[in-house]
C-alpha cells in the first residue's frame, strides 16, 4: 500500500459524518503528503507529524478565526492559558 501510495478513509460515511476532522485530514494531507511519504521509517514519520501539528496548532494562520493561530484564537477567547 505504501508503494503504491494508496488512500485510506476510516469513515464510515464518508465527510458527512465529522466534516471538521475530515477538513482537517484532508488539508493536513495536502499541505504535508510529500513530507510523510519523504520518510523512510515510522519513527521519522512520527516526528514530521508531531511537527507539522505543532505548526498548524502555534503558527499556521487560519482565515476562519480571523487569520491568527487557533492557539491564539484559545487564549483571546479565555478557553486556555499557557
Amino acid at each position: 500500500m505504501v508503494k503504491s501510495k494508496t488512500r485510506i478513509s476510516y469513515s464510515e460515511n464518508g465527510a458527512k459524518e465529522n466534516v471538521h476532522m475530515e477538513s482537517f485530514n484532508g488539508r493536513f494531507k495536502t499541505e504535508n503528503g510529500d513530507l510523510f511519504w519523504d520518510q523512510d521509517d515510522l519513527e521519522s514519520l512520527k516526528q514530521v507529524v508531531d511537527e507539522r501539528v505543532r505548526y498548524y496548532n502555534h503558527e499556521r494562520r487560519h482565515s476562519a478565526i480571523g487569520y491568527i493561530a487557533p492557539i491564539e484564537y484559545l487564549k483571546k477567547k479565555g478557553l486556555i492559558t499557557l
